[in-house]
């Protein structure tokens, strides 16, 4: 799907073009050159450029930071996560305010999503942070994003059903999304895959819920009527499923909303019935211009996103009725696709 590019408010353009539709038709009655009076026409009119660019000028400019893969191997979950972006701005920023992405590049790694955030928070003209998009770099940017620290910051993949986005202080995103596993299978228990060590959740959920960190724990832990869910980075996971495949041929996979799930299907061979989970409202169906029958994990990648702008500039105060464009519709819900590899 093509989402239209956000450029940047034109009503600076219009105030030149009519400056300089004045100067023309101004200077075409001026006396002729040398006079006294064409001299100080010319000043004057000099005086009321610099005058009417100044007023045109002080239009509140503001930045929204994006922290995502530009690029790696995930690369194209980021500039699909601008392109929503974009269209979020087009369509939810305030009147009277411009607003310009700010992206930068965590190539899917932790570390590097860090760095991002800690140039973003030194530029005082951010008023929100969105991103990362891998859950792995979460904490690693949570070490710079604190509480303290009073920006506006979205996760896209950290989303409950009635609270819309969280800090990733929240373990509701996640207990929500075990849930759903547990009730969509006759799973015994639920193995929690490669949640960084760092991220300390306490989870509970229907049914008994493992926390695994290792390949080599996994391969020792699971069990027959056990299901997994993936929550670290997707190629990786799709290394640790053929593994885990060749000790136990049938394995209940799933991976929790996040960008990269087609790069897991790229990596994953011909175990095509993994499925995949996301975040859903009943706003997604007008947004894609569809009936949502089919939604790819780029797509998905790309609602969240928008979603996540479109909050950050609700605190800009924007009027989202008035610009035709409803209010996040609640409850969000889990919904699963299988993953089918192209």
């Amino acid at each position: 799907m093509s989402l239209p590019v956000h450029w940047l408010n034109s009503s600076r353009i219009y105030k030149r073009t009519a400056i300089n539709n004045l100067i023309l038709h101004t200077l075409g009655d001026i006396n002729p050159p040398g006079s006294f009076e064409a001299s100080g026409r010319v000043i004057l009119i000099t005086m009321l450029i610099v005058f009417l660019n100044g007023c045109a000028s002080i239009r509140p400019i503001v930045k929204i930071g994006l922290i995502a893969p530009f690029e790696g191997l995930y690369r194209q979950s980021g500039y699909d996560a601008l392109d929503a972006m974009r269209q979020a701005m087009a369509e939810c920023t305030p009147a009277g305010v411009d607003v310009l992405p700010l992206a930068l590049d965590d190539s899917g790694d932790p570390t590097q999503a860090q760095r991002a955030a800690q140039k973003l928070l030194v530029d005082p003209t951010v008023a929100a942070i969105i991103g990362p998009l891998l859950l792995d770099a979460v904490p690693a940017v949570a070490t710079v994003i604190t509480p303290a620290i009073s920006i506006p910051w979205y996760i896209p993949p950290l989303v409950t059903s009635t609270d819309g986005f969280v800090p990733p202080s929240s373990s509701t995103w996640l207990a929500e999304q075990a849930d759903y596993v547990a009730t969509t299978t006759a799973a015994k228990r639920l193995l929690l895959l490669d949640l960084p060590n760092d991220w300390k959740l306490d989870v509970k959920g229907r049914i008994p819920l493992l926390r695994v960190d290792t390949l080599e724990a996994a391969l020792a832990t699971v069990a027959d009527g056990d299901a997994l869910l993936w929550l670290g980075a997707p190629d990786v996971g799709a290394r640790w499923l053929a593994a885990l495949r060749q000790e136990k041929p049938k394995l209940d996979f799933w991976l929790a909303d996040q960008a990269g799930v087609e790069i897991f299907a790229a990596h994953n061979g011909d175990h095509n019935d993994a499925r995949w989970l996301l975040w859903r409202d009943s706003d997604y169906n007008k947004w894609s211009q569809s009936d949502g029958s089919e939604i790819s994990p780029s797509d998905a990648t790309r609602y969240l996103t928008y979603r996540a702008t479109c909050a950050a500039l609700s605190g800009l105060g924007v009027d989202r009725a008035a610009k035709g464009q409803p209010a996040n519709s609640t409850p969000w819900e889990v919904q699963s696709r299988p993953l089918v590899q192209d």
